[in-house]
């Protein structure tokens, strides 16, 4: 039983270290390419690596060039069975208020390997 108590705890933690290992700056970049295609770009962002999890802060969306919203923060959280992605203090452009509210406490974007998006 004991040594199957320290297996156990010997695979938490490799996982923990796997996940605070990923590299999430580049998973960002990543994702920012895939939207250029499509002409969305967030540009003047901070990045933060927290080990299990990254934040942008201060960002600004464009779409097609024209300013859509100021993205206070977004929190990612990236792994395996579970991924999160939340904004929090949005601010939309006063051009897209017709649209969009003005402004978005937070809006929470999630998936899991049993309920994906």
């Amino acid at each position: 039983m004991k040594k199957l108590i320290r297996f156990l705890g010997f695979v938490v933690l490799f996982v923990i270290v796997i996940f605070a290992m990923l590299p999430k700056k580049n998973l960002y970049y990543y994702a920012e390419s895939l939207m250029q295609p499509h002409e969305i770009i967030i540009s003047d962002e901070t990045f933060h690596d927290y080990g299990l999890w990254a934040s942008i802060t201060q960002g600004t969306a464009y779409v097609k060039g024209i300013p859509v919203a100021q993205i206070s923060k977004a929190t990612l959280i990236p792994a395996f069975l579970y991924n999160s992605l939340e904004f929090s203090d949005v601010s939309v452009a006063k051009s897209m208020q017709q649209f969009l509210p003005g402004n978005i406490e937070s809006l929470s974007i999630k998936g899991t390997a049993f309920y994906p998006i």
